[in-house]
């Protein structure tokens, strides 16, 4: 018989102003009411209380009356676990909470096969992200078990990688293939990290509009000035604003090239010269559509036969 969610607008509405003593005397009289489905998107009570993510204190007295295990079963219409929502929204403190009951939520796909550290990723929650990137490693032997998933493996891995890469977390991106190689080795078609780091057009000074004055900068940015005035440039000069951008798109520039040369020697190690030519490829043709001649000339001396590659008209 299916329940008739409009019994539960009482509890919706104390879950939404963060009323655990209200919401408490209804679980009292309905222990179902826990658990159950409360919309028509699935969202149970503990995926209300995560989006109301002002009320973390009613998240946590919600999980003492909820089984740890049972967490793993609370999912809605898409298959996002609570840990999923967390992570969507950018509500670190109600991930934490999570992790501490159930770790195994960290592995567990929604029905677009992605784990609560993609959704964060994804939606480029980057205090959530580093939360769950630190979780999974330390809880990383549960993803073994049947049924659940390694971030850091196969479609998952390069999908992690790739999206990293999107969100411009360069330094992040070069310690995941510092610590799992393969995520670099791996063509999943559209997830593939060197086709990420050649489209990203921005982060390579040919990207970037700068004036005559702008470009001087650069160009002098830290070397001359930093001999010059040693003490100046450390107190003052980054502390002016055009000057602190400038300098730090330096910094992006350099690790975006310093990432790209860590993905074509990963990629470089592969076997078989057609499954390197998969990865390099594309990579090659949107590097020169984007007209970034740092990424154009990386690729081609780490893959000479780059030059030759055809684009989608078979023209080289």
């Amino acid at each position: 018989m299916e329940i008739d969610k409009t019994d539960y607008l009482p509890l919706c509405r104390a879950i939404m102003k963060g009323n655990w003593e209200e919401a408490r005397e209804i679980f009292n009289m309905d222990k179902d009411a826990l658990t159950v489905k409360l919309n028509v998107k699935g969202h149970s009570a503990l995926h209300i209380a995560i989006d109301s993510s002002k009320h973390d204190h009613f998240v946590e007295s919600l999980l003492k009356e909820i089984n740890p295990e049972s967490l793993l079963t609370l999912v809605t219409s898409t298959k996002e676990n609570a840990l999923h929502r967390a992570a969507m929204i950018d509500n670190v403190k109600a991930a934490k909470i999570l992790v501490e009951k159930n770790p195994l939520l960290l592995f567990s796909v929604d029905n677009m096969n992605n784990l609560p550290i993609h959704r964060a990723i994804i939606a480029s929650h980057e205090t959530t992200f580093l939360y769950l990137f630190d979780a999974c490693r330390h809880h990383i032997g549960l993803s073994q078990q049947d049924g659940y998933h390694s971030p850091f493996e196969g479609t998952n891995g390069a999908k992690l990688l790739s999206n990293v890469i999107n969100v411009g977390l360069l330094g992040v991106a070069y310690d995941l293939i510092n610590l799992y190689p393969d995520m670099a080795r791996t063509n999943v078609g559209f997830y593939m990290p060197l086709k990420s780091i050649a489209r990203k057009w921005d982060l390579y000074y040919s990207g970037a509009q700068y004036n005559f004055y702008q470009n001087f900068v650069y160009a002098h940015l830290p070397t001359v000035i930093q001999r010059i005035y040693v003490k100046f440039w450390d107190v003052a000069v980054l502390h002016v604003r055009h000057v602190k951008y400038l300098y730090e798109d330096k910094m992006k520039h350099k690790k975006a090239l310093m990432l790209l040369k860590c993905i074509c020697q990963e990629v470089g190690k592969i076997h078989k010269g057609i499954d390197i030519s998969g990865h390099y490829g594309e990579a090659f043709n949107l590097a020169v559509q984007n007209d970034t001649p740092e990424a154009v000339e990386e690729i081609i001396e780490s893959f000479p036969l780059a030059i030759w590659t055809k684009n989608r008209s078979g023209e080289i």
